[in-house]
């Protein structure tokens, strides 16, 4: 068993898009078509966990690149047996259940049993990353051979999870539609690859529960002093999974725009509406973006002009409701996407962007939309004096 680790936590960046009429570096920069993803799994120094092993059936197979087979054989994949009490619409949460202490790689999927061990899960697979990076979708793939069809012998409901230092526990990742089931992040699956995709998170840790098996029976069920007792008997198969993320530019895209951003004093040139110009205006709101997921209400406020008055909330208005919001929501996660310059003359600029913000990554709820700035300049500076959202 390799040893696992404790890791400080990394807020997810915010990355800003934009498209102006001149092509300035920050804008390329930032519009650049996406980094192509990278299968994590299979990078040098990788460690693949799994609660049980054999010799036929070993961990390495499912990071062999090999994603199909003809005939399930010894090497084929991964295969663990289950057999024993199974609960499997539960989690078993470290905070309220005195029963769940466990291991790193247990915690919250098996808790003590009366006669033993109660498990919320068939099998884990654990990922354990050469560092933290960024991971947005996983992929699963189950046996699928003549004898051995997916749809009969697949996984069928899984979890997706990841390691958060912040509060040290695991916690379910966010579905692209935003939700964040906290037991199951697909259920009924019939298809030998199931993709995953999600919002992406900062993490070196990811863990794949599986939760139910295509060919899992329960073999007998009672009532003891009105607790549900079930035992369940299933054959977890699996050939591949992989995990995927961005490449390195996930680590240095702030520096990198940061070096691409021409220095906002020097005057632009012609109309206004030059490059120099352009990234002024981009330069600003892709600080209070980052300044926000940062908890930085200091770096924020030196974006807000003066005058800042948006819905009858001026700029000490917004310093006390961020303080209470930063304050009262340590470890909230907060992203900017797709900004555009919609409108921009010499003294005034409108930027359209979208956000998604989760306050409390415990919980299922997060909210996204649109977001409006409105900057004005003051001498060779630019400064946010509206900001709209508009949820959905």
């Amino acid at each position: 068993m390799v040893a696992l680790r404790w890791y400080m936590i990394v807020v997810v960046a915010a990355a800003c898009g934009c498209s102006t009429r001149a092509t300035a570096p920050l804008a390329a920069a930032l519009s650049r078509p996406p980094a192509p993803q990278v299968n994590l799994s299979r990078i040098s120094g990788t460690h693949v966990i799994v609660p049980a092993t054999t010799a036929d059936y070993p961990p390495i197979a499912l990071v062999d690149g090999i994603t199909t087979v003809d005939e399930w054989r010894p090497g084929a994949g991964w295969e663990l047996s289950f057999d024993g009490a199974f609960a499997r619409d539960r989690y078993f949460d470290p905070d309220t259940d005195l029963t769940s202490s466990e291991p790193i790689e247990w915690e919250g999927l098996r808790r003590e049993h009366r006669q033993g061990k109660e498990h919320a899960a068939l099998a884990w697979i654990l990922l354990e990353l050469t560092r933290q990076r960024v991971v947005e979708s996983v992929t699963v793939h189950s046996v699928d051979t003549v004898e051995l069809p997916a749809a009969r012998y697949g996984v069928r409901d899984v979890l997706v999870q990841y390691w958060d230092s912040a509060t040290g526990r695991w916690l379910p990742v966010v579905l692209e539609d935003g939700e964040t089931p906290t037991r199951h992040t697909v259920t009924a699956n019939v298809l030998a690859r199931l993709d995953i995709d999600f919002h992406p998170v900062r993490t070196d840790l990811v863990r794949i529960a599986i939760r139910w098996t295509n060919d899992a029976v329960k073999k007998r069920s009672f009532t003891v002093m009105g607790r549900r007792e079930e035992y369940v008997e299933a054959r977890v198969r699996i050939t591949e999974v992989e995990v995927f993320g961005d490449r390195e530019d996930d680590d240095v895209l702030a520096d990198v725009v940061r070096q691409s951003i021409p220095d906002p004093q020097i005057p632009a040139e012609g109309d206004g509406a030059g490059p120099n110009e352009s990234d002024a205006i981009m330069y600003t709101v892709l600080t209070y973006a980052e300044a926000y997921a940062a908890h930085d209400l200091t770096q924020l406020l030196a974006t807000i002009a003066p005058d800042y008055m948006s819905e009858g909330e001026d700029a000490d208005g917004l310093r006390e409701r961020l303080a209470r919001t930063f304050d009262e929501f340590p470890q909230f996660i907060f992203r900017v996407t797709d900004a555009n310059i919609e409108s921009q003359d010499g003294a005034t600029a409108v930027v359209s962007a979208r956000y998604w913000r989760q306050l409390n990554p415990l919980l299922a709820r997060s909210t996204q939309g649109a977001l409006t700035f409105a900057l004005t300049k003051t001498g060779d500076k630019w400064t946010i004096s509206e900001i709209h959202a508009h949820a959905r």
